[in-house]
């Protein structure tokens, strides 16, 4: 009965996946086609609308807020950009970009100075006239404003001609021939070298009609002002998909509508409370290409004004996200076309076009569903064989990479921000934690172990007791831990230090895991094969060198596969190395320490990593971030070499053949040692967390990382196997997101996170309520994540004995037949956790690193009924199995051809992508940077 239920929970959770999937799918494709599809890319969601993520939060009886607030703009379903100096450059390109209007205007134009450099705007600001023309030039980008509080000056009037005669002719410059030689003078550097041509102009006005025109005229006035401005624009197509976007643009700024009772007594006596919005109104019905986010932003929000210079103006923060707003109006589509990765500016960008090499993959991943189309029928009619069993793992990676391609890459779902709130982080946690609670489990009694040179099997202990370490206490931790870092990235809890510090130290820990796991194995069985190597290496990285050219990233963007693989080669090789010698516990030590020297300090200190990485790039193509990769490693450059330590220490225990105090009947000593120990962990970590707040500073923490992420880790381990009780339970929960914490880790960037991890991935079902939107999604989209890692966990093991296992007997195909997953990429669990069945240890055979596909346990497929197929399917069924036969033949039998078929592809695909890049630009239109993987 527990196997059956166990089963059926299995079945149903992989049911019901099904059915999400379906569903997102068509709840995200309904919005975007049908509801959004006058705003496919939403630019019109940009200038039109939006809400704050983080009003000012005010305390009972004060005015006091508990946070700087007007921070995060969130229009619906994109994210809002905040653009550095070098990206508006690269995008402006020298050109002018206008601010034309009253002191309102003029507040984002000098926003926008800021943001080339803070402190020459801060210069200029302070030297400049209050109501006057304002010309300056940053980091050699002129900005230009023109004092004109009632829209009709002459330079305002020439400026809107020039933009009309400039998209008219399509061509820049020559236009400003015909200016007057008034505005020739005062603003153009060089106009037969293009100076005059223009990026932007934000033209705004009202308040001053209001305080002096008397009633009647204000309106009046501000009528025609419009309508003579409005005759040299045009809007903007939301629907234009080209590489630069909408284009050059003139935009209206809405009237500021002020705080009316806040007003000084002569404003009131002249302007009329809804004067202002009279005159929106006109505007919107008469202007073109309205920035109503504008006025959105300050709407209900009396904090956003700032009331003591003169009610109209809006405080500095909101100015920053106007100024925002515009950049990434003109410059998102621009810059994701040249930039690449992370594409953060969702709003207003159609994503770069799919690349023909993504085409050809779409085709082969079509074929990858067909196949597992064939495989589940031949499932229910009880003809599977072990070798078709591939199918269906080729069929879930390519659904799983097009979902990410899907939700990531297109505008079909839509993207929302990050805001961190202690609430949100705590009740995540709390949640995690009550999962974790409430499926504590016993572990099942370890069976009787034989000791080196015994003649018999040593009885187990009464009652069963785990080792030290488990395999289902390593699972647990690595599961708890994958729900802390989920958590920590959901919330965007890493601009809060102290959260920061323990998700540094989480990951140290999986680190730890690698270097104790895998030493254990490498003493214990002495196996350096290139059959093991070549397993671990290929299950670590499937996913990881897939994905980058699904979405044009880089592998090294998925930095925690390629970090395990690095160390998990530093642990090959160290142990590799005169190995005949291993017995010598001296002598391991000395090489852990040799190692250590030259990976924490020859490698970064002598350039290895720029030879290494300049090579690649030279020869295949790959283009990484060298400085990037050198933080990385040099972050955790200890933990795994005590990890090696550890895992020495426990080897060489259990070849004793006293028993280990945490397990057997403890001596004296240890009865002394254990309490002792149990001390010394509860009194490292509060020291340790009192030693990480003197830091302040994240690049202070990260300084003291290395030196102090040992000192909890062992604590934990310590008290985590202090008691019996604690050894032998454990969380199923934990376990079993532990077991494919790997591809969660990876996934999550795409299909829970969004923009590569900049924002949160959103249906958008509860439009202009961000806050409680997020909820549902998170509702939603929580558990469709879980079951597509679940499935691609089980589905790369799978691929992983297909690509690795030689099939020299009937139980090789058997194996591939029943292998999953579980997370290599952490610990690499050793003999002595699995006593009962050493055969099948993760060392044995490729093909022993995959468990059973399963939520807790094995999932039978022999209760279901078996429906029979049509015709059609039966015929599609025979192709695909006559193409797989084809192909095994020409599939080399040796491992080491292998490695170089699949070496050599990486090769040739990033060489084609590379001309693929060369190509698209010379035909005008930019694709993505180089994408680069490697096994």
């Amino acid at each position: 009965m527990l196997g059956l239920k166990a089963a059926s929970s299995a079945d149903l959770f992989n049911q019901v996946g099904y059915v999400l999937f379906i569903a997102v799918i068509f709840l995200a494709s309904y919005r975007h086609f049908l509801l959004d599809s006058e705003d496919p890319y939403k630019c019109r969601s940009l200038l039109t609308s939006g809400s704050w993520l983080d009003p000012p939060v005010t305390h009972s009886n004060t005015s006091l807020t508990s946070r700087a607030p007007f921070k995060k703009w969130q229009p619906e379903g994109c994210l809002l950009h905040s653009y550095k100096p070098k990206e508006i450059d690269q995008c402006i390109e020298k050109r002018n970009v206008i601010f034309a209007g009253d002191s309102t205007v003029r507040q984002v134009f000098w926003a926008t100075a800021r943001k080339l450099n803070a402190s020459e705007a801060a210069g200029y600001e302070a030297s400049a006239e209050k109501h006057a023309d304002i010309g300056i030039q940053i980091n050699g980008m002129w900005l230009q404003f023109i004092w004109d509080p009632y829209l009709n000056s002459t330079n305002t009037r020439e400026w809107v001609r020039l933009y009309k005669w400039q998209q008219a002719n399509k061509i820049p410059g020559p236009a400003g021939k015909n200016l007057t030689k008034a505005i020739e003078a005062e603003f153009w550097m060089d106009i037969e070298k293009g100076g005059n041509e223009i990026a932007l102009i934000l033209l705004g006005g009202g308040p001053w009609f209001a305080r002096w025109f008397e009633i009647g005229d204000s309106l009046l006035e501000y009528q025609e002002a419009i309508s003579v401005l409005s005759k040299n624009m045009k809007e903007f197509d939301v629907r234009d998909a080209s590489a630069d976007g909408i284009g050059d643009q003139v935009f209206f700024m809405p009237g500021q509508v002020p705080v009316y009772n806040e007003l000084d007594p002569a404003k009131k006596a002249t302007v009329l409370e809804g004067e202002i919005e009279v005159m929106n109104t006109y505007l919107a019905r008469h202007g073109k290409n309205v920035l109503w986010s504008f006025a959105e932003m300050t709407k209900g929000e009396e904090a956003a004004i700032n009331t003591t210079e003169n009610a109209f103006h809006v405080v500095e923060a909101i100015a920053d996200r106007r100024a925002d707003v515009l950049l990434n109006l003109r410059c998102n589509a621009r810059l994701d076309r040249t930039d690449g990765f992370p594409f953060d500016r969702t709003c207003c960008s159609p994503y770069p076009a799919v690349s023909w090499i993504q085409l050809v993959a779409t085709f082969f991943g079509g074929l990858a569903v067909l196949s597992g189309i064939y495989m589940a029928h031949k499932n229910r009619n009880l003809d599977v064989k072990p070798q078709d069993v591939i199918f269906g793992a080729l069929s879930i990676a390519a659904l799983t990479l097009f979902y990410c391609y899907l939700a990531d890459r297109t505008q079909i779902f839509s993207k929302i921000a990050k805001q961190y709130t202690n609430p949100d982080f705590f009740f995540l946690s709390f949640l995690a934690l009550a999962a974790g609670l409430l499926t504590i489990r016993e572990s099942k009694a370890p069976s009787p172990r034989r000791l080196p040179g015994a003649g018999a099997p040593v009885a187990p202990v009464t009652p069963p007791d785990q080792p030290f370490l488990s395999r289902d206490q390593t699972e647990e931790w690595k599961g708890w831990m994958q729900f802390a870092i989920l958590v920590y990235h959901w919330t965007g809890a890493s601009t809060v230090l102290p959260i920061y510090q323990v998700i540094r130290i989480l990951v140290a820990s999986y680190l730890f895991q690698t270097g104790y796991g895998h030493s254990v194995f490498f003493l214990s069985k002495g196996d350096y094969s290139f059959k093991r190597v070549f397993a671990i290496m290929v299950r670590l990285n499937l996913l990881s060198c897939a994905l980058p050219y699904t979405m044009g990233t880089n592998y090294l963007f998925y930095y925690f596969a390629p970090l395990v693989s690095f160390w998990y080669m530093v642990i090959w090789l160290t142990m590799r190395v005169y190995s005949t010698y291993n017995t010598s516990t001296q002598f391991v030590v000395m090489k852990i320490a040799v190692a250590c020297f030259i990976t924490s300090y020859v490698m970064p200190t002598s350039g290895f990593y720029n030879v290494v990485f300049s090579v690649l790039k030279t020869v295949a193509r790959i283009d990484w971030d060298v400085t990037e990769w050198t933080f990385r490693v040099g972050l955790d450059r200890y933990i795994v070499y005590v990890g090696m330590l550890c895992g020495l220490i426990r080897q060489r225990a259990n070849t004793s053949t006293s028993p280990p105090s945490l397990t057997g009947s403890p001596s004296s000593i240890d009865s002394l040692a254990k309490p002792l120990s149990v001390i010394a962990a509860l009194c490292t970590i509060p020291l340790t967390a009192s030693l990480f707040s003197t830091r302040t500073t994240k690049p202070a923490s990260n300084a003291l990382h290395p030196i102090l992420s040992p000192l909890p880790i062992i604590a934990f381990i310590l008290l985590r196997n202090s008691h019996r009780r604690l050894r032998n339970s454990y969380s199923a929960a934990f376990a079993w997101l532990g077991r494919c914490s790997l591809e969660t880790f990876t996934l999550q960037f795409h299909i829970w996170l969004a923009a590569d991890t900049k924002g949160l991935l959103s249906l958008n079902l509860l439009p202009g309520n961000p806050v409680v939107g997020k909820w549902i999604d998170f509702v939603i989209l929580t558990p469709l994540f879980f079951w597509a890692s679940w499935r691609v966990a089980a589905a790369t093991g799978q691929v992983t004995a297909w690509v690795c296992v030689t099939p020299k007997s009937s139980s090789s195909t058997t194996a591939m037949a029943s292998a999953s997953t579980t997370s290599t990429s952490t610990a690499t669990v050793s003999a002595e956790d699995r006593p009962s069945d050493p055969e099948k240890d993760e060392g044995a055979s490729a093909t022993a690193l995959l468990t059973p596909p399963s939520i807790f346990e094995e999932v039978d497929l022999s209760h279901r009924r078996q429906p029979r197929s049509t015709a059609l399917l039966s015929s599609v069924c025979n192709i695909l199995s006559a193409c797989k036969n084809a192909a095994g033949k020409l599939w080399p039998r040796e491992l080491k051809f292998r490695a170089l078929i699949m070496l050599a592809g990486l090769w040739v695909l990033n060489w084609v992508w590379a001309f693929c890049l060369i190509f698209s630009r010379l035909r005008g239109v930019s694709v993505v940077r180089d994408v680069s993987a490697d096994a």
